[in-house]
Formats: structure tokens, sequence, C-alpha cells
């Protein structure tokens, strides 16, 4: 009946009212804890950048405003200040999308390689493009790459390896089945290795290496060759 319709639409209108006032109020106290964990730094102006970041955020992506509030709770847990966290958000969020992981992991992933690579916060986007592509262009996922990454980075950073090379690296060791830490190991022995005999770039000393297993006639020869600059961990990489 007209009654029964006009009761049905007032529920259900009721009901939304309800919805909405409960997310306000979830995203109200995540917004209160960031503010709590930043300290001097949430002053009004940047909780209300925050704030603005986070709705929308929340309105183009996947993720919920709350959700993306939590994120910058966790970054500002990290250390990040609220330009940093403003900065690094839409880029940690891709990367989860793109890859399966939740939020919390994506913002360890990048926050880890971006410090561990010396590079600034407003290149997490370069980093979320190099972790994504790597993970879903071989066949290993972004657990195994970061795994990978916690071990390759230092030696890296040290010997001036570009992140994309060292993405580019790993992928091809895990297309031949080389994986998580031991493929980190074995970046990292072959770098060293090379680095330490012909003392160019990475790449300069992979084609160096690649020009002296050429002079040799047999497999044999190049084996032993292979084993002596970079051992044996360096030869199954």
């Amino acid at each position: 009946s007209g009654v029964g319709a006009i009761v049905v639409a007032i529920g259900s209108m009721i009901a939304g009212l309800v919805a909405v006032t409960r997310k306000s109020m979830e995203f109200g106290k995540s917004m209160s804890t960031l503010e709590g964990i930043l300290g001097a730094q949430g002053t009004s102006a940047a909780m209300e950048a925050l704030s603005e970041d986070a709705q929308r955020l929340g309105s183009v992506t996947e993720w919920t405003a709350t959700q993306v509030a939590g994120l910058q709770t966790e970054l500002a847990r990290g250390g990040f200040s609220p330009s940093e966290i403003i900065e690094s958000t839409e880029a940690i969020l891709n990367l989860a999308s793109a890859t399966g992981i939740s939020l919390d992991e994506a913002a360890q992933m990048v926050a880890t390689t971006t410090k561990a690579m010396g590079l600034e916060i407003s290149e997490a986007s370069r980093v979320v493009d190099v972790l994504a592509l790597t993970a879903n262009s071989s066949t290993q996922t972004i657990t195994d790459l970061g795994e990978s990454m916690k071990i390759a980075m230092p030696i890296a950073k040290g010997l001036g390896i570009d992140l994309e090379l060292v993405g580019a690296s790993l992928g091809i060791l895990a297309d031949n089945g080389l994986k998580g830490s031991i493929a980190g190991t074995g970046f990292n022995r072959v770098a060293s290795e090379l680095n330490k005999t012909f003392g160019g770039d990475f790449v300069s000393n992979l084609e160096q290496f690649s020009a002296a297993i050429g002079e040799f006639e047999t497999d044999s020869e190049k084996m032993i060759y292979i084993e002596k600059t970079v051992g044996r961990i360096g030869i199954k990489s």
C-alpha cells in the first residue's frame, strides 16, 4: 500500500543516514588518532590538508576515506611529516591496488625502499612503478620481491646502482628460479665482486664480465672463470 511504501522509504532513508553518520564518525576518529601521532606537526592547516586528501582519494580510488586515513596514520608512525604523507599516499594506494597486498604492507615496502635507496619521498611514485612493474612482469610475488630488495638495496645504494637496474636484475633472477633472499644474496655477490674486478658502474661491469667470458673457448673454462670471479652463488645468479 501507499503507507507501506512510505514506511519502507523512510526506513531506507534512516538506514542510509545511520551508515553515513557511522562512516563520518569512523573517519573523524581516524583523523584524531593521526593528529595525536603527529604531535606538534599536526597543526590545523596540516590536518585540514590531510583530511581533504584522504577524502579526495577515498572518492577516486577503491579505498575508503577512513582506510586512507589509516594509511596516513601508519606513515606518521613511521616518521613521515604531513607533507611527506600527502606526497606518498596516492602512490602507496596504487601499489596495493596493483599487487593485491594490504595498505600496511605497501606502506612498509615503499617507505623501506625509498629510505634504503636514499631517495626523496617525492619519488614514491617512481618506487611504486618499479616495484609493481618488476613483480607483475616476472615470475615472483611482490612479497618475494620485497625480500630480495631488503637484501640487495644496501649494496645497490653503496655502489650507486639505480633502483630500476636493481628491479630489472631481480626480475631476471626470478624468471630463472631465484627469488626472495636467494636472489638478493646472489645480486649482492655479483655486484660486489664485479665492482672489485672491473671497478666501473654496474652496467659496464656486466659488459666487461660478459666480454671476458667470451674469450674462453670451452664451457668448462668459462665456468671456472665465472666461479673464480663471482663465486658459486654468483654462478647461479
